[in-house]
């Protein structure tokens, strides 16, 4: 979603299972005449089976699309990191528009471990047709505990769209094990 100067994206991974180690995922946004003007990408220690989310912000000008890469060895996630059950499962809705949108989610609990303070997230948002239309990421104020569920206030980092152009918005969190805590 392009907002003057800027460009927000999400990137939808929808892994069919088991749990993969060590994705990368690099983004490259191109002008429009298919120019790259900027990269960015990001290396996932653990992308967990289902449907999760990468987002981030180009800040250059002229950024009019972006062109995916993923790549990784698809191998199971390594049997010496901690093994999880469960999710972090989220209702979310987002309140004003752009640099000014509050994120709200209620998030359940069902993972057998703590999560710690700081767990990075990632926001997509889909228009009423489903298509992503741009995305945020951030950090969780404070930790989930197993059953538990707890209402929080996100602060993104970045600009998502505004709310006029998305219908609804998805969650995921980094569940690597530098955020996982044993119970």
């Amino acid at each position: 979603m392009a907002d003057g100067a800027f460009m927000s994206w999400a990137v939808v991974l929808d892994n069919a299972g088991p749990d993969l180690s060590l994705v990368d995922v690099t983004v490259t946004g191109l002008s429009k005449s298919g120019e790259a003007v900027a990269t960015t990408s990001e290396t996932l220690s653990r992308v967990p089976t289902g449907e999760s989310y990468v987002a981030g912000l180009f800040d250059e000008k002229g950024v009019k699309r972006i062109e995916v890469d993923i790549s990784g060895d698809d191998s199971p996630y390594a049997e010496d990191y901690s093994p999880i059950s469960g999710e972090l499962g989220s209702r979310v809705s987002v309140s004003g528009r752009s640099f000014d949108a509050i994120v709200r989610a209620t998030v359940t609990s069902s993972l057998d471990v703590k999560t710690s303070d700081g767990m990075p997230f990632y926001i997509a948002y889909f228009d009423a047709d489903g298509n992503v239309v741009g995305g945020s990421s951030g950090f969780t104020p404070g930790s989930f505990r197993p059953g538990k569920t707890r209402q929080v206030a996100l602060q993104s980092s970045m600009i998502g769209p505004p709310a006029d152009r998305f219908k609804s918005a998805r969650i995921s969190f980094d569940l690597s094990d530098s955020y996982l805590e044993a119970s």
